[in-house]
């Protein structure tokens, strides 16, 4: 249950039903889905395959564990900080999209294709994400947005797997991708201008 003393999570709802109010995170009704099998488990919440039966595509739908009403102030962090995530990084072609967010009966379910999530969190009960958790996503991501692109450099397929290591001790800490990017990007900048 919500600790009804703790300012955080009200203001996280708050933030959550705010941004629906305003349009900038759709929300759908139970209803309009047909669960069609669990896909995994992760630390509070369940992935599974859906049918959207008015366009009939097939999504993925995450649903919080905890199906009372009141979420734990736990679950309704994480689900927050993977809403925030999906809405930042579903911009790009080839990222998989966060379509939004649906309510029904007593559950609160994240509505979109997702792949991107730390092995952690379906592999280890009760893992609570953190900030490698980010950085595994971090690296799928530039896999993703780099794989259609020829030639990758093998420094940058290296940085990838660096961030995604099974083994979270051995993943780069936060800053460390994004300094490898700027520095790599500096060099070829830096390499252009002298040819």
């Amino acid at each position: 249950m919500i600790n009804e003393n703790s300012s955080a999570v009200p203001l996280e709802y708050e933030w959550l039903e705010e941004e629906i109010k305003n349009g900038r995170v759709n929300s759908f009704n139970y209803n309009q889905f047909t669960i069609l099998k669990e896909i995994g488990t992760g630390g509070f919440g369940i992935v599974e395959c859906a049918e959207w039966k008015v366009f009939e595509r097939k999504v993925a739908l995450k649903r919080l564990k905890n199906s009372q009403p009141q979420l734990d102030e736990l679950s309704l962090k994480e689900f927050i900080r993977e809403i925030r995530l999906l809405r930042k990084i579903s911009v790009h072609p080839n990222v998989i999209k966060f379509l939004g967010i649906m309510k029904g009966g007593n559950t609160c379910s994240l509505k979109g294709m997702m792949g991107f999530v730390d092995p952690q969190c379906y592999l280890t009960p009760g893992f609570i994400r953190n900030e490698k958790s980010d950085v595994y996503s971090y690296g799928v991501i530039l896999w993703e947005i780099s794989k259609p692109t020829k030639n990758v450099p093998l420094k940058f397929i290296e940085l990838y797997k660096r961030c995604q290591s099974v083994n979270p001790d051995k993943r780069l800490n936060i800053d460390e991708p994004r300094y490898f990017i700027l520095q790599s990007n500096r060099l070829s900048i830096n390499a252009t201008r002298n040819s």
